[in-house]
């Protein structure tokens, strides 16, 4: 008689035990499953925030990129339909155009005779033209004296 009422109690044990794992497991599912719905739901509130992020951040390049296109037409435009601002530049411009002191030059030459000169560079001045005063040279004067 003890065995049959051990085991029934055993049997109701069991049950009980089964029936609040079975409770707390379904409680734990819905829980579980409601944090899930969330996370989902929170997932695709993401997805969609970078979406519209995504795509006013590529709306302002395509905007940006028309401009810069517009701008670079605008450019070769004016570059090469509009006139030149300045004069063509001449590359073997005359002393008169170029030269400050040309009028000075021209005075310079027609007095001295060396218009258009050139000096000769292969010629030497003489020795006995040259100046030949002791402080200005005082080895000549040692070497001249020294001679004699």
């Amino acid at each position: 008689r003890a065995d049959v009422m051990r085991t029934r109690e055993v049997r109701s044990f069991d049950r009980e035990a089964a029936a609040k794992f079975d409770t707390e497991d379904s409680r734990l599912s819905a829980k579980q499953q409601v944090e899930m719905e969330h996370l989902e739901q929170k997932c695709h509130s993401l997805s969609l925030a970078f979406e519209r992020d995504r795509k006013e951040v590529f709306k302002v390049l395509r905007q940006k990129y028309k401009n810069l296109t517009q701008d670079v037409e605008h450019a070769f435009t004016m570059e090469f339909q509009t006139p030149p601002i300045c004069e063509v530049v001449l590359s073997n411009v005359s002393r008169g155009k170029q030269s400050s002191a040309f009028r000075g030059t021209l005075k310079l030459e027609s007095l001295s005779g060396s218009k258009g000169a050139i000096p000769n560079l292969s010629e030497l001045p003489d020795a006995s033209r040259e100046d030949t005063d002791p402080a200005l040279a005082p080895w000549r004067v040692a070497a001249a004296v020294g001679a004699r």
